[in-house]
């Protein structure tokens, strides 16, 4: 071998074969060299690589240490994702069931099956507050605009009760009082009380107050502002016989033995819709929300309640209208229109929009078609991406959309619709399922025995499993409130920790 001297001549070079490191250091037959010297360097050399190897692990532990609480910070944010699930659970405690209405960070409200809402503390499951609502016969509900709030994260503050029968649509007796009760999420405490002198056609939410439009003994139309913390903002009512056989809301409502629009005999038939800064009750009759005094609002199409809307990222938008006929039939239709308003496409199918994603789904429109089967579509084009049977999607978290239903649990990457992994053995219970971001939690049915049942996100093995004894009712949805699991049902309530 050859190689250049600084000088730029070249030196001849030869290459020795050493039988052991302490030849290489000079040490050989008679070369005097100290063996002791050389041991000591060459256990030197190897304390220097076992201090770097494990500086390398520890700054590695470090690093993805950080990652993961970083990751945990994001997973917090999304608002659906459960903190760290470390099984398997076993019961902290137990309580009678009802719907949840809203939720604190310190206690959770919920509606009772025969009346009355109270508030349990999530981690001992001890009652805060009770309140008896409207009395034995009457049902609560959380004072939320459903157009813009998401049912599943609820955040209402106010829960309202009112007794169940009295939506008659219907001219009432004389004297009819209906009492509307108004009840502090926090404490329980009732802060207004609503009393109105018909029967309730609609309640709705509108800015934090409750809008009601009824029927009176008259025969007078009517509807109230009212709110819950400073009383009546504003009131209506037509003129007496107005509605002289009482109201539908729509064809659906009427029936098929009611009788048609226009027949002497038959009830007026609104075309209710908040839109535009105004309540529309009637093709002839809105109110503005501020005043209440009568306006004029654009076409019916224009403002109609049965069109939902949602963006995309391209600045499209997607749309679902459920359109009513005269026989009292109906039907849904996608469409998905250009940033100007255009017809892009119509789907083949019905969109639907889940709350539960990362937004790593941005790419792709979740639609239900008409055979049972669900499908993931190119908003741009309308091209199928992927489509499954059976399976009902769950959530999607980072490009992963877990489904569950009879076809079991199943896990695709939601652009492309490459499985996963699929626990087809697995029987769901329920069409739902929950995530820590590390494992997927879903009810089990097993024989006899419903279950809940831990599969590993990633690769789908069961991390564990555990029965849930003596529970009863047929929907439990899952949530995470004060250090316990909670499996909210419609009987029973159950803490796991």
């Amino acid at each position: 071998m050859r190689r250049r001297d600084p000088g730029g001549g070249v030196v001849q070079v030869e290459l020795v074969e050493a039988d052991a490191d302490h030849e290489v250091n000079g040490v050989g037959d008679g070369g005097g060299g100290d063996t002791r010297e050389t041991g000591r360097a060459r256990r030197l050399r190897r304390v220097g690589l076992a201090v770097i190897l494990v500086g390398t692990i520890v700054t590695a532990m470090v690093v993805d240490a950080r990652q993961n609480a970083a990751r945990r910070v994001e997973l917090a944010e999304l608002g659906w994702v459960l903190p760290p699930v470390e099984g398997p659970l076993e019961e902290v405690w137990r309580s009678a069931g009802g719907w949840t209405l809203a939720h604190t960070d310190e206690l959770f409200v919920l509606a009772g099956s025969e009346g009355g809402v109270r508030a349990l503390d999530p981690a001992t499951g001890a009652e805060a507050w009770t309140h008896d609502g409207a009395g034995a016969n009457s049902t609560c509900s959380a004072l939320l605009d459903y157009r813009e709030a998401r049912v599943e994260q609820l955040t209402a503050d106010i829960v309202y009760c009112y007794p169940i029968d009295v939506y008659q649509e219907r001219t009432p007796a004389e004297g009819v009082a209906v009492p509307i009760d108004f009840i502090e999420v926090a404490t329980g405490t009732e802060i207004s009380n609503l009393v109105v002198d018909g029967s309730l056609v609609v309640s709705d939410m509108v800015d934090g107050d409750l809008l009601v439009t009824f029927v009176d003994s008259s025969a007078a139309l009517g509807v109230r502002r009212w709110d819950p913390r400073a009383g009546e903002v504003w009131s209506y009512r037509s003129a007496p016989g107005f509605v002289p056989n009482g109201v539908v809301l729509s064809s659906v409502d009427a029936g098929a033995d009611e009788p048609d629009e226009g027949i002497p005999g038959s009830p007026v038939q609104l075309s209710y819709g908040v839109a535009d800064g105004a309540v529309r009750l009637t093709d002839a009759i809105a109110l503005d929300l501020a005043t209440g005094e009568q306006v004029t609002v654009p076409p019916l199409e224009a403002t109609s309640p049965n069109v939902n809307v949602w963006p995309l990222p391209d600045g499209g938008s997607v749309e679902v209208r459920l359109e009513t006929s005269p026989d009292g039939g109906w039907s849904e239709t996608g469409r998905v229109l250009d940033a100007d308003g255009s017809l892009r496409f119509a789907t083949d199918g019905i969109p639907r929009f889940s709350w539960q994603t990362d937004g790593s789904d941005a790419g792709v429109l979740t639609v239900f078609r008409p055979d049972g089967r669900v499908a993931g579509i190119d908003p741009e084009t309308g091209q199928t991406r992927w489509s499954a049977a059976n399976a009902t999607p769950a959530f999607v978290l980072e490009d992963v959309m877990v489904l569950v239903g009879s076809a079991g649990v199943l896990a695709i990457d939601v652009h492309d619709g490459e499985e996963r992994w699929h626990a087809e053995e697995i029987f769901v219970w329920n069409d739902t399922a929950a995530t820590d971001g590390d494992v997927v939690l879903v009810q089990s049915l097993d024989g006899a025995v419903p279950e809940l049942v831990a599969l590993d996100l990633l690769t789908g093995a069961e991390a564990w499993r555990i029965p849930i004894t003596g529970i009863t009712g047929s929907y439990w949805r899952l949530d995470h409130r004060g250090g316990n699991l909670l499996l909210l049902g419609d009987e029973e309530i159950l803490a796991l920790g």
